[in-house]
């Protein structure tokens, strides 16, 4: 039981982040080398292999710039959670 709540603490913390990292990389990747003008403002055409991705790499680009605003906390809260949990498993294994 406690592997799978340890798996469970592991998937909120990391989970967001490499989400946010994926973000950031598909952003960096469409921008170089693909050429396209992603920003904030709106989206703009972005042309890959005769699809328009610009709706797409115009949301990861908010994603990949807003993103750590919104999930500092849940992955912080996660870990605060983790660290809690581990530490009532240990005083209670060290009781027994």
């Amino acid at each position: 039981m406690a592997r799978l709540v340890h798996r469970i603490f592991a998937l909120l913390g990391l989970g967001p982040i490499l989400l946010w990292l994926g973000a950031a990389a598909s952003v960096l990747t469409l921008g170089n080398l693909f050429g396209c003008d992603i920003n904030e403002g709106s989206a703009a055409p972005c042309i890959v292999a005769g699809t328009d991705l610009g709706e797409t790499a115009y949301t990861l680009g908010i994603f990949a710039a807003w993103g750590p605003l919104f999930l500092a906390p849940v992955v912080m809260g996660a870990a605060m959670l983790w660290a809690l949990f581990a530490a009532v498993r240990a005083l209670l294994r060290r009781r027994a």
